[in-house]
């Protein structure tokens, strides 16, 4: 990039004595004295020299700009991209796009890495208004509101025009940095240099304002914001009123001071809304009678507040009445503030209320959306009432020839399974053919699950038939229902088939496919098929999780090889699957099972030592053990024996001598009971 062009487009490169951009003479000798300062500042670092890059010359240049940006954000080593933009900024023959710098601007700031962040900024030309707002964002970001503003200084004297929009940024991050002393100074730079504040502009300030007590100042600018400026309050700025007063003085000091906005000739809804929130609709209703006395009109927001605010205390039934009242006026409600009113019965499961008032409305011309029905239908649903819900659907379809989207099938067919009504999820996805809907994967998925769920496997096997004739391949969850369905009822050879024809389908199997197999296999007592499945499968890249190892382990153990468990759990460790309780546990009742009383302590020490908390099976498979396999005197030395070589705290075998103690006492009271017989 020619130096000149660079120079003429970046003021960051130009001495103090080269004629300004501007006209202005006091612009002129305000930059003069601007560039001294930065020199001693932090901002001076964006007039250093960018580090040479020469070592990097002979590579591949980016191709199109869309190439470096795409590189860009793949590269997550910050240092790399720096080193791929500037290479692109050397070897280009024109300026590379705005964005490319404004991303890397955006990376370093982010990371607090300011001096690469001026260097970058450096490199733009020239530089744009979305470069400077994120170096100053990045300060502001970092509690350095100082830097923040000398950028903006800086910004002044470019030829990029100062707008409303950047004021405002600098001022959002002063409020959120409650920054106050500087709102002052940040103002009169605003106005003097003759940019005109807009509401938002205000809503900041007056939010800043109220965040420190300030309310009278707050309520001044709020006068001001009208007669200077011919600007009309929003209801964001009443609301950042309500909201200080409501939480310095309560909501009563509020409500007196409603005669301040009362000259706007409207009620704010932020007040009503701030009334009803705090459950005093009485009053919200009270404030609203007494301004239609004086010729007001309530428009949409007026009645969805106070509709909004008996909803939210239940009170259903005079919602609607008010909402008659408001049809009354003239005023049909929009469809947002049905669907509220939908949505509140739903969640009230008064659904077929709502349906009813569904109805009436529908007669006196209203039309509900989309969204209408899927809330109603839900609730419904929810509260049972299926029936009703599949009406609707055919309602909603013949009726307003309104597009039912997937979502909603989906939704009543999975609610249908929930209350066991199959034959309606059937209906559901007949309804969807005759729609043009074709149902989807998880649809059937669903179905399958059901059947599956209830032992019906033949059922569920003609489903995926019926899915292969429509079009569609089955994924990897209609595989995994299946195959768990195959494994409830024994049938893991088939099961096996099944993830065969899974691989041969293009579909790798996942964890869950693989521990089902395995826990079928285990319940079928053929664990050793199941340690070959996992054989095999690590061969192919297979990883196994602590849920694989325990299947196998567990079921290892109940087949009597216990040898080939505990090698498994020396494999866990060389594969960094680290053990749980019930790892231990499956081995330790295995051990005592077949007497191995040394070996089951042992393992309760390498449980201990990895930290693992023995839990209430550890307990029951030792009290086990000891009422079954020893007599008193050797369940004592054998509670003794792990007590000192800290197998179990002085809790567990307090807790396992005093069942051992108490078994004891009824079997000698049992069998004293017999003698006297």
């Amino acid at each position: 990039m020619p130096s000149a062009i660079l120079h003429h487009h970046n003021p960051f490169l130009r001495s103090s004595t080269q004629p300004h951009i501007s006209n202005n003479p006091k612009l002129a000798e305000s930059h003069s004295k601007l560039v001294i300062s930065l020199h001693s500042s932090s901002i001076s670092g964006l007039t250093t020299s960018v580090p040479s890059t020469t070592s990097n010359s002979k590579a591949n240049p980016i191709a199109t700009s869309d190439d470096l940006l795409s590189a860009l954000k793949k590269t997550k080593d910050s240092c790399k991209a720096l080193r791929i933009l500037k290479r692109a900024t050397e070897q280009s023959t024109q300026s590379l796009p705005p964005y490319a710098y404004e991303l890397m601007i955006r990376r370093l700031g982010f990371g607090g890495r300011f001096q690469e962040m001026r260097e970058v900024f450096r490199l733009m030309s020239p530089p744009t208004e979305e470069a400077f707002l994120v170096m100053i964002n990045s300060y502001a970001n970092h509690q350095m509101p100082d830097d923040a503003l000398r950028v903006l200084k800086v910004m002044e004297v470019t030829d990029i025009p100062l707008t409303t929009k950047c004021y405002n940024f600098m001022f959002n991050l002063i409020v959120h940095m409650s920054k106050l002393n500087m709102l002052g100074p940040l103002y009169s730079q605003m106005t003097s240099a003759g940019v005109q504040p807009d509401v938002e502009t205000f809503n900041l300030l007056i939010k800043a304002l109220c965040n420190n007590n300030k309310f009278d100042s707050a309520l001044s600018l709020l006068k001001r914001m009208s007669s200077h400026h011919g600007l009309v309050p929003n209801d964001v700025t009443y609301k950042t009123l309500m909201n200080g007063l409501d939480k310095n003085y309560g909501i009563d000091e509020a409500l007196e001071n409603w005669k301040i906005w009362d000259s706007n000739g409207d009620i704010p809804s932020t007040m009503l809304f701030a009334l009803c929130q705090t459950g005093r609709v009485e009053d919200a209703i009270m404030l609203l009678e007494a301004k239609c006395e004086s010729g007001f009109c309530p428009n949409f927001d007026t009645f969805n507040t106070i509709v909004n605010g008996f909803f939210e205390q239940g009170r259903l039934d005079e919602a609607v009445i008010l909402l008659e009242e408001m049809c009354a006026t003239g005023l049909s409600p929009s469809i947002v503030t049905f669907n509220t009113i939908t949505s509140y019965f739903c969640k009230a499961k008064e659904g077929e209320k709502a349906a009813h008032l569904l109805e009436g409305m529908v007669e006196k011309g209203f039309k509900p959306d989309v969204v209408t029905y899927t809330t109603l239908i839900s609730g419904l649903c929810r509260t049972d009432q299926m029936g009703p819900a599949l009406r609707l659907l055919k309602q909603m379809a013949s009726d307003h020839d309104l597009t039912i989207s997937q979502e909603t099938y989906s939704m009543l067919i999975r609610m249908f399974l929930k209350q066991d009504l199959v034959k309606g999820a059937l209906e559901v996805v007949k309804e969807m053919n005759s729609n043009g809907r074709v149902p989807r994967n998880v649809d059937y998925n669903n179905l399958l699950h059901w059947h599956c769920k209830r032992g019906r496997v033949e059922m569920a096997t003609r489903i995926l038939e019926e899915m292969s004739e429509i079009g569609l391949c089955p994924d990897t969850t209609t595989f995994n229902i299946l195959i768990n369905g195959f494994c409830r009822r024994g049938w893991v050879s088939e099961a096996t088939r099944l993830l065969e024809e899974m691989s041969r389908s293009g579909l790798c199997p996942d964890i869950v496919t693989i521990n089902t197999i395995i826990k079928g296999f285990c319940i079928a007592r053929e664990a050793g098929k199941a340690a070959d499945l996992l054989e095999k499968m690590v061969e192919e890249g297979f990883k196994p999780d602590v849920f694989t190892y325990n299947t196998l382990i567990s079921g290892l153990c109940d087949i009597g090889k216990c040898k080939e468990a505990r090698r498994l759990l020396d494999e866990m460790t060389m594969r960094n699957c680290v053990p749980s309780v019930t790892t231990y546990n499956a081995l330790i009742h295995a051990v005592l099972k077949r007497g191995g009383i040394d070996e089951a302590i042992d393992l309760l020490k390498k449980l201990l030592g990895k930290g693992i908390r023995p839990d209430i099976c550890t307990r029951s498979i030792l009290f086990h053990s000891l009422c079954k396999d020893c007599s008193l005197d050797d369940s004592i030395k054998l509670i003794d024996k792990m007590l000192a070589k800290r197998c179990i705290t002085s809790s567990i075998a307090y807790d396992l001598l005093k069942k051992r103690l108490f078994m004891e006492a009824t079997i000698n009271q049992e069998m004293q009971g017999s003698k006297e017989i």
